[in-house]
């Protein structure tokens, strides 16, 4: 049976009723009849949920998944970044999970730095700052997005997300995870 993880940009389809939501429909209705085994990464960053865009509480993220009907897929926990994942919905990663994640983030964003140290130095904002920068932390969250498929050993990584789909980086992400990434559309197609 084939695995699907969905990151945020197909939670944002669904809340925004965008084209693609038919298509993760799909998906979680193969997850409901059991031809498929589909999860959702548990980050905190939505569009418009907030000002600066982010839910504060695991049981918030948990009761915005029920009120969008995904209550029944599995709920893939990255690694505990502050600001960025929950608390109590995160896993404490070694020393090979953490090179895994350097590694995406530097197929995904090389010209972002990937410490929020070095990205603040770069940028001349305070580190301590009480707020995440949002180009780091949206950053931050594609990446631990792909690293949880990877982590959890997954099939098919499904997003909307275009950074994913430039053909070096696409490769070189394959190389690591192997499956597939692909969007909503495509990957709904491999249910039927």
């Amino acid at each position: 049976m084939l695995t699907f993880t969905l990151d945020t940009s197909c939670i944002n389809a669904i809340d925004k009723s965008r084209d693609e939501a038919g298509f993760i429909q799909n998906l979680m209705d193969a997850h409901i009849k059991r031809i498929a085994e589909v999860g959702v990464v548990a980050i905190s960053v939505f569009e418009d949920q907030h000002k600066d865009g982010h839910l504060e509480r695991f049981s918030t993220f948990k009761e915005h998944i029920e009120s969008l009907g995904l209550e029944k897929l599995e709920l893939l926990y990255p690694m505990f970044y502050w600001d960025v994942t929950f608390w109590d919905a995160s896993i404490k990663a070694d020393d090979k999970a953490h090179t895994l994640e350097s590694k995406v983030h530097n197929i995904l964003y090389p010209d972002i730095p990937f410490l929020w140290t070095d990205y603040c130095h770069e940028h001349g904002i305070d580190p301590e700052s009480e707020t995440l920068d949002e180009e780091w932390r949206n950053a931050k969250c594609a990446v631990q997005s792909y690293w949880c498929h990877a982590i959890h050993g997954r099939h098919v990584f499904v997003t909307s997300n275009k950074n994913f789909y430039d053909e070096s980086k696409k490769k070189k992400l394959l190389e690591l995870a192997g499956g597939y990434i692909e969007t909503p559309e495509c990957a709904a197609a491999l249910v039927h």
